[in-house]
């Protein structure tokens, strides 16, 4: 607890200056210009992990340093796509009068953002719960077995959400243009791109488990531990990514309430009840199993609502193509 005061009494400082970053990321991103939206990424990320070493250990600062580093990198990772705006190099040019809050914009960005912020906030609840269980079935042990774990599966997570964030203005272009048969070409070409990542993300942890752990610690009971725990979180990998890809898809076309009910699925309607059921039947194991329960359970649903949006797609654009012709 002291540790995690003394880091988020500094790093709540930049939470104003990270929403800057965010909103002025994604602004530039949906008017075409990701690389420069992909910049100011890479140099928030890459002054943190220079000035990490040099707060933690060259200044002796501990996690009071780490915190500062990363205020530090947030306000440049802002300051650098404010500019952008400021020396208006791109086709969203910003004033103060379109700063008043408007209540019609802020309802539409609240109702479509919905159900991305339930799937974050969603992962903290669910980091609650199994904190709870983790440390009731196999103490401090579990807890950092799941951390590591964790970690691992960012690999795949992240990439995945990267790919689908590529793809939301896509779509979101396409099927306001009534170019149906480009949406529903990209939700294809998407699926099996996110489909090959999670497979190849699955493909070296089953492989390579004990090496993947040992990055992380040189304990040989945790490393054994993690191994196994590893294997079976990862066991519904693969189909990971339509999951993920039917939420956004829903979202890009402005179907805010399928959207929602994909994103609660995995998080909440799934996980959290497998979470709390299975660990009473087998017991550590259970936990690690919750996930590729959720996993699996929500991709099969998530497919079969794609299923039927790319047969409607095909038939609007043949109705279209119809009336053209």
């Amino acid at each position: 607890m002291p540790y995690a005061r003394d880091y988020m009494d500094i790093v709540a400082i930049g939470f104003f200056f990270l929403g800057i970053s965010m909103a002025a990321s994604n602004l530039i991103r949906a008017e075409g210009n990701p690389k420069v939206s992909m910049v100011g990424m890479i140099i928030g990320t890459a002054l943190n992990i220079v000035l990490d070493p040099v707060f933690i250990f060259g200044l002796h600062m501990g996690v009071r340093g780490a915190a500062i580093a990363t205020v530090i990198s947030q306000i440049c990772s802002a300051a650098y796509l404010v500019h952008f705006f400021v020396r208006r190099r791109g086709h969203i040019i910003l004033s103060l009068h379109h700063l008043v809050p408007r209540l019609d914009i802020f309802r539409d960005a609240f109702v479509l953002g919905l159900p991305s912020f339930i799937m974050q906030i969603g992962m903290s609840i669910v980091a609650i719960i199994l904190n709870n269980s983790l440390h009731a079935y196999g103490g401090d042990l579990a807890i950092s077995t799941y951390g590591m774990v964790f970690r691992l599966f960012s690999f795949i997570i992240l990439p995945l959400i990267g790919l689908t964030q590529g793809f939301q203005p896509i779509a979101g272009y396409n099927y306001g243009a009534r170019r149906y048969d480009r949406v529903r070409d990209i939700v294809k070409l998407t699926a099996l791109a996110a489909t090959l990542l999670s497979v190849g993300g699955f493909v070296v942890v089953q492989a390579f488990p004990r090496a993947l752990i040992s990055l992380f610690t040189s304990d040989d009971a945790l490393i054994a531990s993690s191994a196994r725990a590893l294997r079976i979180f990862f066991a519904c990998a693969p189909i990971v990514g339509l999951q993920i890809l039917g939420s956004i898809y829903f979202q890009a076309v402005g179907k805010a309430g399928t959207s929602l009910v994909l994103s609660l699925l995995r998080q909440f309607i799934i996980l959290i009840p497998t979470v709390l059921i299975l660990p009473t039947l087998f017991k550590l194991d259970g936990i690690w199993m919750s996930f590729p329960v959720a996993d699996l359970i929500s991709s099969v649903v998530t497919s079969i609502a794609l299923v039927f949006e790319l047969r409607r797609l095909t038939a609007q654009h043949s109705e279209a193509k119809a009336v053209t012709v």
